[in-house]
């Protein structure tokens, strides 16, 4: 724990690198470590900008990348959780051209996670992880309707939600939000 600390006095950002996908570990890590962080701020007394750095390389011997509806899991549970800053890690065309569809998919996906910060680069997001492995998250924004995104962080059926399934909806049809 010292070392934690005086790491979180000294640092400007706090670079998050889960790399769940490694070994196909759980994908909610992303999640995990996030908090984590945020409770050695608040022992040192600082919060600082979270950099959340996910993996786009391929792991021997296997040499499989992460599929993109993992790494769109993996960064709905990133901006969810607050990270000022996402990444990928490693950009290499040659691996990446050995998987059929990924360039294109990867393009798709970052347009998407741009259309998400902007609708709600205003709101206020309140995010769990359910036991289920399920994280919600509300978002609540003046003279909006509340609105909810459930994203299924495991790659198998959960709380009615499909395997890596991100589902949106309105909870509330409230005219004013307060707080």
């Amino acid at each position: 724990m010292q070392q934690f600390s005086r790491f979180y006095r000294g640092a400007d950002v706090i670079p998050i690198m889960p790399y769940p996908d490694l070994r196909e570990g759980p994908l909610n890590d992303v999640c995990f470590m996030m908090l984590r962080s945020r409770e050695l701020m608040k022992i040192v007394g600082r919060q600082l900008p979270q950099l959340v750095i996910l993996q786009t390389w391929v792991l021997s011997p296997e040499g499989k990348l992460p599929e993109i509806p993992e790494l769109r899991v993996m960064a709905y549970q990133a901006m969810l959780g607050g990270a000022k800053t996402l990444s990928f890690f490693h950009y290499n065309v040659d691996v990446w051209s050995r998987t059929p569809c990924f360039h294109q998919g990867f393009v798709c996906l970052m347009y998407e996670l741009k259309v998400l910060s902007c609708c709600y680069a205003d709101a206020l997001i309140e995010s769990t992880m359910m036991d289920s492995g399920v994280l919600q998250a509300q978002f609540s924004m003046p003279g909006e309707p509340v609105r909810m995104l459930r994203v299924n962080t495991k790659r198998s059926s959960a709380a009615g939600l499909e395997p890596l399934e991100i589902v949106e909806s309105t909870i509330s049809n409230c005219s004013t939000v307060t707080g």
